[in-house]
């Protein structure tokens, strides 16, 4: 296997499949992945990086197409809120005892 194949493979292992659950583009052979990875291989073979490929893609499809997405303080948030929550809560029940 080339180099140049590997690279398409190794950036499509990054990429969810638009159109299944749980799949990278790399391992789906849907009709959205299969469009993907000839975006890569095209903008591959025009000489750009595979970092510009995934920022790219992360520009055009939001965050939620890459495998890990980005932590951004938005997104510690969102998820330590409900912990959050539950603190309130319990020292709530607590003072009221």
């Amino acid at each position: 296997m080339s180099d140049f194949q590997q690279t398409i493979i190794e950036i499509g292992k990054k990429v969810k499949c638009l159109s299944c659950k749980g799949q990278t583009i790399d391992a789906s052979s849907s009709p959205s992945s299969l469009k993907l990875r000839e975006i890569i291989k095209e903008k591959l073979l025009a000489g750009e990086k595979p970092g510009a490929i995934l920022e790219s893609f992360r520009k055009q499809y939001g965050e939620e197409i890459m495998v890990n997405p980005q932590v951004t303080l938005s997104s510690i948030f969102f998820w330590a809120l409900p912990l959050l929550f539950l603190i309130v809560m319990f020292t709530y029940i607590l003072r009221k005892k």
